[in-house]
C-alpha cells in the first residue's frame, strides 16, 4: 500500500530527508501560519502625558492573528511585546521610566499603546550607587556610610555620584536619594535619628578622602526619623533644592560629579543607619523628556475572531 508523504519545501541547501521544522519553508504536517503582511508603527510619549496609541491598517475584514515586537532603536533587536518588561532592552527606556506597552487587534487595524500608570511621563535620570557612588562616614572612614549616634557620639556622613547627567537650564522636579541599609543600631519606631542634608557646593566634587571639610549649600533640609525596619530597607531624603543649587552653579557641566553631606543632630543614642561600598543606594532625578517606542507587527491571514 503506498503511504502519504504530504507535502514539503525545504530551504535551500536542505535535504527533503530533514526532519527539524526549522529547515522547512513548508510542510502539509504542521499547522503553518499564512502571511499577510508587515507594518511598523513608532509611538513618542511626551512630558506630561499620560498615554498615546496609534494604529495601522490590515483591511482583513476579521481580527487576524499576529505577532508584535518592541525594536530597539540602536541594534534593531526584537523583543515580543507586552510578555517582556517594556524597558528592558529598548533604547531610551531605562527602568525608572515607568511606562507600559500594549498592542490588540480588530477587523480592521493594529492598535498599540504606550502608557505610564503612574500619573504622567517624565524622563528619570538613574545613578547606580553600585557603580557610580562613594561613601565617606566620620565613623568608618571612606567607603562606609553613616549617620546617627553610635553610643552617644554622632557620626556624619557623605555620598557622591559621579556622571550625573542634568544641565543647567533644564527643569528639574525631583531629586531623591534612597539610601540602602545595610546596618543599623537603635530600636524600629522607638530610637530617632536627626540629621541635616546638605550639598557639597562644588561644581564637580572629587572622590572621597575626607571630604568633611568640602563647602556646603546654603540649601539645607532636616531630617527626624526612627531607625528602619529591617535590613534591605531603603532612607528616602528629598534633596532637590540642594541639587539644583548645585547644578545652576557657573561652573556645572553635566556628566558632573555630585555630593551630599548628612550632619547628625543630637538624637536617642545607639540610634543609626548605614552602609558599606559597593553600595545599592541611589540617586533618581525626576526631568521633563520624551521616549519613543517602535513596534514591528507581523500579521497572518488566519483568522482569530470575526
Amino acid at each position: 500500500m503506498a503511504k502519504d508523504w504530504g507535502l514539503k519545501i525545504t530551504k535551500s541547501g536542505v535535504a527533503t530527508t530533514t526532519t527539524d521544522p526549522r529547515d522547512m519553508l513548508f510542510s502539509t504536517k504542521y499547522q503553518m501560519f499564512k502571511y499577510h503582511g508587515e507594518y511598523t508603527k513608532s509611538l513618542v510619549l511626551n512630558s506630561g502625558s499620560s498615554s498615546v496609541t496609534g494604529s495601522v491598517a490590515h483591511n482583513l475584514g476579521y481580527v487576524p492573528a499576529f505577532i508584535t515586537y518592541g525594536v530597539r532603536s540602536d541594534n534593531g533587536a526584537n523583543f515580543i511585546v507586552p510578555l517582556c518588561p517594556p524597558h528592558i532592552g529598548m533604547e531610551g527606556i531605562n527602568a525608572c521610566d515607568f511606562i507600559t506597552v500594549d498592542t490588540w487587534a480588530d477587523i480592521n487595524n493594529i492598535y498599540y499603546e504606550v502608557k505610564t500608570p503612574f500619573g504622567t511621563y517624565h524622563e528619570y535620570v538613574y545613578q547606580d550607587g553600585y557603580t557610580d557612588i562613594d561613601y565617606w562616614s566620620s565613623y568608618g572612614g571612606e567607603g562606609y556610610f553613616r549617620v546617627g549616634r553610635i553610643g552617644s557620639s554622632g557620626k556624619n556622613g557623605a555620598v557622591r555620584f559621579t556622571g550625573v547627567e542634568v544641565s543647567r537650564t533644564e527643569s528639574v522636579s525631583a531629586c531623591d536619594l534612597s539610601m540602602f541599609v545595610g546596618f543599623m543600631t537603635g530600636t524600629s519606631d522607638v530610637d530617632h535619628i536627626k540629621w541635616r542634608n546638605y550639598g557639597i557646593d562644588e561644581d564637580n566634587t572629587s572622590a572621597f578622602g575626607d571630604p568633611s571639610g568640602r563647602p556646603k549649600t546654603t540649601a539645607m533640609t532636616l531630617q527626624d526619623r526612627t531607625v528602619p525596619h529591617q535590613l534591605g530597607d531603603y532612607v528616602g531624603i528629598n534633596m532637590l533644592s540642594q541639587f539644583n543649587e548645585i547644578r545652576t552653579r557657573n561652573g556645572w557641566s553635566s556628566g558632573n560629579a555630585m555630593g551630599f553631606f548628612m550632619q547628625e543632630l543630637d538624637a536617642d543614642d545607639n540610634a543609626s543607619f548605614g552602609d558599606a561600598e559597593p553600595a545599592y543606594s541611589y540617586m533618581t532625578i525626576k526631568k521633563p523628556g520624551s521616549v519613543t517606542v517602535s513596534f514591528r507587527t507581523i500579521v497572518f491571514k488566519d483568522k482569530i475572531h470575526d
